[in-house]
């Protein structure tokens, strides 16, 4: 018993900090120095890139309230079909003429 009493007395002896400062850098816009911080995604802010299938991006998931993942742009084109015959487009069952 006194070996659990001793890593009790050390976890009440660690000590805690404050955090001083939040700092961003695009596309993230936001931060301070005190009082409730907030930080949000600025797109336009960030820079271009070439996508390909392997790469990455953020979607809102809304089959599971809305939480924020990440999707593989080779899934994301994969919902999509072209009907050249009839020039319409279908992405995810949706047609658009």
């Amino acid at each position: 018993m006194s070996g659990i009493k001793r890593i009790a007395q050390r976890v009440d002896q660690v000590s805690t900090g404050d955090i001083s400062a939040v700092t961003t850098t695009a596309p993230l816009q936001g931060g301070g120095t005190s009082g409730a911080l907030a930080l949000t995604l600025a797109p336009f802010s960030a820079t271009t890139a070439t996508a390909t299938a392997a790469d990455y991006v953020v979607i809102s998931d809304t089959d599971d309230s809305n939480g924020v993942k990440k999707a593989l742009i080779s899934d994301i084109t994969a919902l999509a079909t072209v009907d050249v015959q009839s020039a319409t487009l279908q992405i995810a069952g949706q047609v658009f003429s």
